[in-house]
């Protein structure tokens, strides 16, 4: 941490970023994972929103929404009154960011990992939580109605394809923790929201699985899509 102290004693950014360490199911071997920004650089707003924001809108998003590998300066959290909205259910550190990156005038990267992730199968991101997939779809909606204030476009293919990646692996999620039968019925409503399915049709990943998904649901086929995620599930277990 001494080289992170340095750097903000030398820059005095209101936010430095770092990158971070993911390790395996074994928790032995690990990948770095990187920012997909400028190193050894403060950012100006400018900058900071084609690095930073932007990619909220269908870039390369990355570790960019997480607060681990951030520190923030105090006053500027003060000044701009920056903080965690615990009524939400999902992405707290998404929308902190989204917000503390507006309102940053410096953000400075250093390329050094000092927070190391291990997998755990029993932590908070890997538990089903009810009423997630109407989360979802309310914060693609307010992503969405947050960028009347920007100018660059929307990616929105590649916005589409990860809404659908974490709806995926909440629908599987639900099947593990709840089972066939119990599963059935909630999942069964979100193959028939018009919503969900318009942004399916709109997405363009290439798993064979997915792609399977997205016919069946082309062709209002909801049970024949909800055999496809369960099978999926099963596969997903092993």
């Amino acid at each position: 941490m001494q080289s992170f102290v340095e750097e903000i004693c030398k820059h005095k950014p209101e936010i430095i970023l770092s990158n971070i360490k993911h390790y395996d199911k074994g928790n032995i071997k690990f990948v770095e994972v990187k920012n997909t920004m400028p190193y050894e650089k403060v950012l100006n707003k400018e900058l900071i929103q084609k690095h930073l924001i932007q990619p909220y809108f269908g870039g390369e998003m990355g570790i960019i929404p997480s607060v681990c590998t951030k520190l923030y300066n105090t006053e500027f959290l003060k000044s701009h009154d920056l903080n965690f909205n615990e009524n939400l259910k999902r992405a707290e550190d998404y929308w902190f960011n989204f917000y503390a990156f507006q309102k940053a005038k410096s953000v400075y990267c250093i390329n050094q990992s000092f927070y190391h992730y291990y997998y755990n199968p029993g932590s908070m991101m890997r538990q089903y939580r009810v009423g997630q997939f109407e989360t979802f779809i309310q914060n693609r909606k307010r992503l969405l109605n947050a960028h009347k204030d920007f100018k660059f476009p929307i990616n929105l293919q590649n916005l589409n394809n990860g809404f659908i990646h974490n709806i995926n692996e909440y629908i599987l999620l639900e099947i593990n923790s709840k089972g066939l039968r119990q599963s059935y019925s909630t999942i069964y409503n979100y193959l028939k929201n018009q919503e969900f399915i318009d942004i399916y049709l709109n997405s363009n990943i290439s798993k064979i699985h997915v792609q399977l998904i997205k016919f069946f649901l082309s062709h209002n086929l909801t049970q024949p899509s909800f055999w496809v995620y369960y099978i999926w599930s099963l596969k997903a277990k092993l």
